[in-house]
């Protein structure tokens, strides 16, 4: 049609989707992709993993990636278990595994928590 502006899909029901949240100017708003992003662990993989007993002293085996690095596998000790935030998020599993010892010094920097 001359004369009007085609509209992106977004356009349809925005205002009706920003009264209905009560959004207003200066408020963010992300849009999560369709794909699954880097840091979602896959639900099945998350469930069997806190199947385990984790415990002060266990070993474990953890697989890095470097954008520029080929993927490498890294063995470390288990130093605490504890939760990251006490006040925001109470017994959390994310990041309680506290671990100082790795076995390997690597050029990929290795966290001091991990994930179960």
């Amino acid at each position: 049609m001359a004369g009007q502006p085609q509209r992106h899909l977004l356009h349809s029901g925005w205002s009706v989707f920003v009264s209905s949240k009560r959004l207003v100017a200066g408020d963010a708003f992300i849009f999560l992709r369709t794909t699954p992003a880097e840091f979602i662990v896959p639900f099945d993989q998350y469930m069997e993993s806190i199947k385990s007993n984790y415990s002060a002293g266990m070993r474990f085996k953890m697989r890095f990636e470097a954008e520029e690095a080929p993927e490498q596998r890294f063995t470390g000790t288990i130093i605490g278990i504890e939760d990251t935030d006490t006040k925001r998020w109470a017994e959390s599993k994310w990041r309680c595994l506290k671990v100082v010892r790795w076995d390997e010094n690597s050029t990929i920097p290795s966290p001091e928590r991990v994930s179960p």
